[in-house]
């Protein structure tokens, strides 16, 4: 059976590898963006918030009718679970930076097609239910 080394010294991001991360274009403009989108998205539940009804459609993978509503809080569930989902690729990107350039650039593409994904989510169910 093989051994599985692992160096927890390479876990470790160190002030070196923020700032080649940054110095890198593109994985700082997507990361920015992912980021700026999800704003977007807080801000756009705020502000529509007293116009959004007490349930709104959200689990579309459950039959339809009652069991796809929730409470128009769980509407700040999607924005939230994506800041946490970039955190995470932030830091693995970050991780995977010096060693692994292209699949550095997969995750940040990855992660910015989900956030959009998402985004049109959002902004589907905000039509449906306000407009």
């Amino acid at each position: 059976m093989a051994k599985l080394n692992i160096d927890l010294t390479s876990l470790i991001i160190t002030r070196e590898k923020k700032l080649n991360f940054w110095k890198e274009r593109f994985l700082s403009a997507m990361f920015q963006a992912s980021l700026i989108i999800v704003a977007i998205q807080l801000v756009l539940i705020a502000a529509l918030w007293r116009f959004i009804p007490p349930q709104v459609p959200l689990f579309y993978c459950l039959p339809w009718g009652q069991e796809q509503l929730a409470d128009k809080i769980w509407l700040f569930l999607i924005p939230i679970s994506l800041l946490f989902l970039s955190a995470v690729n932030l830091y693995t990107a970050m991780i995977l930076f010096i060693k692994e350039k292209l699949l550095t650039k997969i995750i940040a593409v990855t992660n910015f097609v989900i956030i959009i994904l998402f985004t049109i989510t959002v902004l589907e169910i905000i039509y449906i239910t306000v407009f």
